[in-house]
């Protein structure tokens, strides 16, 4: 059996992952054929880092999540825009700039 059609072939890689990068979910892909393809780590908190992170291999999922790059379009909470609103009435105010 070849190392790619192997099930186990990477599974120390797989273990020495989760082992590393313990605020992520990390597992396999799988092709249509059922063997291993790619690798996947999805973020376990909510925070401003990219939240799932996909590479081919294991040494580039593990570079990536050393350094893995800023959440985008993440939207805004109805708190987080009120807070945002009320910022802005308040700069307006001390600026001297009135109402809406």
């Amino acid at each position: 059996m070849s190392p790619a059609a192997d099930p186990d072939a990477h599974a120390d890689d797989l273990v020495w992952l989760q082992a590393k990068f313990p605020a992520w979910r990390i597992w396999r892909t799988h092709d249509e054929h059922g063997r291993h393809d790619g690798w996947i780590a999805t973020r376990r908190v909510e925070d401003d880092i990219e939240p799932t992170v996909v590479a081919d291999t294991a040494a580039e999922l593990a570079a990536r999540l050393i350094r893995p790059a800023k959440r985008v379009g993440r939207g805004l909470t109805r708190e987080q825009l009120a807070a945002l609103e009320q910022s802005q009435e308040q700069e307006q105010a001390a600026a001297g700039g009135g109402g809406r």
